[in-house]
């Protein structure tokens, strides 16, 4: 009786496998597409800084490298669980 219930068991799984592998399949080509996205579109943020920030003053662009030097060591604290930011903890 067992063997003929693993066999029942088999063979629905072999039924749902071409649904599973498709299913994986479009979760891969989302998530391919998703990391694209990001990088597309950081890309041409960064694009569009530099030729803003290139005509901008050497001192203004020290300035900015600061700041965001500050933020990334602050977020990186916070990560750490070292530092508490009230409003990212909402």
């Amino acid at each position: 009786m067992k063997q003929k219930k693993d066999a029942e068991k088999n063979n629905l799984n072999d039924q749902n496998k071409p649904v599973k592998e498709k299913r994986d399949w479009r979760i891969f080509l989302a998530s391919v597409f998703f990391v694209l996205g990001f990088a597309v579109v950081f890309s041409l943020v960064g694009v569009l800084l530099q030729s803003v920030l290139s005509e901008a003053a050497p001192s203004i662009q020290v300035w900015l490298g600061r700041v965001g030097g500050v933020i990334i060591i602050a977020f990186g604290l916070y990560l750490l669980g070292l530092l508490k930011i009230k409003f990212l903890e909402k």
